[in-house]
C-alpha cells in the first residue's frame, strides 16, 4: 500500500502533537525519596489546604518504607477512591512493585514521608485492588479513558465520600469556577514543596464528549495533580466533575503548566464507575448521548461521531498546536480512529526517531493506507501482539521474516505490538545480558508488556491455547500462545539460542498443540 499525499510533510507537525498532552500530572514522591513515576509539580501557586480530606495521596509503600506520594486520588465511597488511570502507569515504570499490596491511600494534609517510615500528617489506608478503564492505552497521542478506581481493603469510616456530578457538563458553561486540590509543589521552577495538599480556583473554559478543558495561564494543576478532582463547590457537599489528566504550557522562564489543562469528564463516565463499584445505572436510567454508545448498559462517551482516521489526521494538522483544538479533535472521532491513528504514530516513533518525511512515508506506508481508508484493516491480518512478538523471536535476524509476521497482525494489535517495541528499544536495548534485558521488560516497560500478553495468554501446563499453537514463554518471562510447529507430545525441547531453563522452555518453538516444553530431567520432554 502507498502512502498518500495527505501525509507528505506532515510527520514533524504530527510528532509536536505528541508532545502537546505531555505533561501528565504524573508521580514523584517527596525529596529525598527516590522518584516513583514522572516529575511533580501540582498546583503550582496554590494555597495549603487543610481541608477537604476526602481529597487525599496515593503513595507507596514496599518492604515497610513509606515512599511518598505519586499522584492523587478521591474517596467517592468507604472503601473506593477515584483517580488516573495513567497513575498506575507511571507507577509500573517506576521499577517498583505496581501491586495493590504496595499503596496506600493516604488521608491528611501532609503526605511527605516521616523517617520513610509514615506521612508526617496523615492516616494511611491500604489498597486491595486496581481496576482501570479498559479502553485507556497508555502511550496514545492523547489520552482517553484516563479514570481508574482503587478498591479498599476496608472502609474509612471518619471521612465523608465526596459525590459525583452526574449532570450533563455542557449546563455549567465557560468561566464557571472550580477548585483543584492535590499534592505536591507550590513552585513550578524549582519544583519545591512536594507532599503537602494545596488548592487553586480555576475557570472552566471549553467541555467536549470525553473531556473538559481548565484555563491556567497563571499556573494551576501540573506534574503530581494526576488523578485529582476538580470540585464544584455550592451550598451542599462539593461534588466531583473531573479528574485530572493532562496539562500543557511552558514559560520562557522555565514555568511548566501555564497553559490549559484537561480533565477526565465524570458525568460521561458515570456508567463505568457505578458498574466497577457493584451498582447498575443502566443507559435507560442516565441517557447516552446518543442511542448507539450504549453497549452492555455502559455509556461510551465517543460512541456517537464516524469521524474516522484520514478525518482526524487532517483536523489535527490543522491545529497548528493549539490545545483545544487537538482536543477537540481528538475526542470528535472514534475510537477505530483513534487506534489507526496510533498506530501511524507508534510506527513513526519506532522506526524514524530522528524524524523526517521520507523515513517516515517509506517505513510507515502501510499505516498510512489503513488511516487514508485505502483498505480495511480488518482483513489485514488477524495475530494478537503476543502472536506477533514471538513470531518476530523466531526470526531472529532475518528482517524480511519479522516484517512477514507484523503484517499478519492486526492494526489495533500493531498498536500495542509497536508501543512494546518502542519502549524495548528505548529502555532496554543492550542485549548482552538477557535476564537484565527481561528484568528492563517488566519493569521499564511493565505496562506495554502487560497491554500486549494479556491479548493472548495462557497457562503452560493447561493446554488452554488454540488449535495449531501451545502456550510458550516469551521474551519477558511471560506465556503467550504461539504456533507450535506441529510437533508431537513427548518431542524434545528445540535446541534454540536459549536452552530450558528449570522446567519449561523460555524460547525457541514450543512441543504440541496446547502444551509446553517440559524438562523430565533425562533428556524427554
Amino acid at each position: 500500500m502507498r502512502a498518500t499525499g495527505r501525509w507528505t510533510g506532515r510527520a514533524a507537525a504530527l510528532a509536536a502533537a505528541l508532545g502537546l498532552w505531555g505533561c501528565q500530572p504524573g508521580a514523584e514522591p517527596v525529596e529525598p525519596v527516590p522518584a516513583v513515576g514522572a516529575n511533580q509539580i501540582p498546583i503550582v501557586g496554590g494555597l495549603a489546604e487543610p481541608g477537604h480530606p476526602a481529597v487525599g495521596a496515593l503513595a507507596q509503600v514496599v518492604g515497610g518504607r513509606y515512599n511518598g506520594p505519586f499522584c492523587t486520588a478521591t474517596l467517592i465511597a468507604p472503601t473506593w477512591v477515584l483517580t488516573a488511570a495513567h497513575c498506575l502507569e507511571g507507577l509500573r515504570r517506576s521499577g517498583q512493585p505496581a501491586e495493590p499490596a504496595n499503596v496506600v491511600f493516604v488521608v491528611g494534609p501532609d503526605a511527605r514521608a516521616r523517617d520513610n517510615a509514615a506521612p508526617r500528617d496523615g492516616v494511611t489506608h491500604p489498597v486491595a485492588a486496581f481496576h482501570q478503564h479498559p479502553g485507556f492505552i497508555y502511550g496514545s497521542v492523547l489520552q482517553v479513558d484516563d479514570l481508574a478506581l482503587y478498591a479498599l481493603a476496608e472502609p474509612v469510616a471518619d471521612v465523608a465520600p465526596l459525590p459525583l456530578w452526574r449532570q450533563p457538563m455542557e449546563a455549567l458553561g465557560p468561566g464557571t469556577e472550580l477548585l483543584y486540590v492535590g499534592y505536591g509543589a507550590n513552585d513550578g521552577v524549582r519544583r519545591t514543596g512536594t507532599g503537602l495538599k494545596r488548592a487553586r480556583t480555576l475557570a472552566l473554559t471549553g467541555v467536549f464528549p470525553a473531556h473538559y478543558l481548565t484555563d491556567q495561564p497563571e499556573g494551576g494543576t501540573c506534574y503530581g495533580d494526576s488523578g485529582g478532582p476538580g470540585l464544584l463547590l455550592g451550598d451542599g457537599p462539593p461534588a466531583v466533575v473531573g479528574v485530572n489528566s493532562t496539562v500543557t504550557g511552558t514559560t520562557p522562564a522555565g514555568a511548566q503548566c501555564m497553559e490549559l489543562s484537561s480533565q477526565t469528564r465524570v458525568d460521561a463516565y458515570q456508567t463505568w464507575i457505578d458498574r466497577v463499584m457493584g451498582g447498575d445505572a443502566p443507559c435507560a436510567e442516565v441517557p447516552c448521548a446518543c442511542d448507539e454508545a450504549c453497549a452492555d448498559g455502559v455509556c461510551d462517551p465517543l460512541g456517537c461521531d464516524a469521524r474516522g482516521c484520514r478525518v482526524l489526521a487532517e483536523c489535527l494538522s490543522g491545529c497548528q498546536g493549539a490545545p483545544a483544538c487537538v482536543l477537540g479533535c481528538w475526542d470528535g472521532s472514534h475510537r477505530q480512529g483513534h487506534g489507526l491513528y496510533n498506530a501511524v504514530i507508534a510506527c513513526g516513533r519506532l522506526h524514524c526517531p530522528q524524524g523526517g518525511d521520507a523515513c517516515f512515508n517509506a517505513s510507515c506506508a502501510t499505516e498510512i493506507a489503513a488511516c487514508n481508508g485505502d483498505y480495511d484493516p480488518g482483513p489485514g491480518g488477524d495475530a494478537a501482539c503476543s502472536a506477533t512478538v514471538a513470531c518476530v523471536e523466531a526470526c531472529g535476524a532475518d528482517r524480511a521474516c519479522a516484517r512477514l509476521c507484523y503484517e499478519a497482525a492486526s492494526l489495533p494489535e500493531r498498536v500495542t505490538y509497536d508501543a512494546l517495541a518502542a519502549c524495548a528499544n528505548a529502555e532496554c536495548a543492550d542485549p548482552r545480558d538477557p535476564a537484565a534485558q527481561q528484568i528492563c521488560l517488566q519493569t521499564a516497560c511493565g505496562a506495554q508488556v502487560g497491554a500486549c500478553a494479556a491479548l493472548l495468554g495462557c497457562d503452560v501446563l493447561a493446554g488452554d491455547c488454540p488449535e495449531g499453537t501451545a502456550c510458550v514463554y516469551a521474551r519477558w518471562a511471560q506465556p503467550v500462545c504461539a504456533p507450535s510447529g506441529g510437533r508431537a507430545q513427548g518431542a524434545r525441547c528445540p535446541v534454540g539460542p536459549v536452552a530450558c531453563e528449570g522446567a519449561l522452555c523460555v524460547a525457541g518453538d514450543p512441543c504440541a498443540d496446547g502444551l509446553a516444553c517440559v524438562d523430565l530431567g533425562g533428556g524427554a520432554t
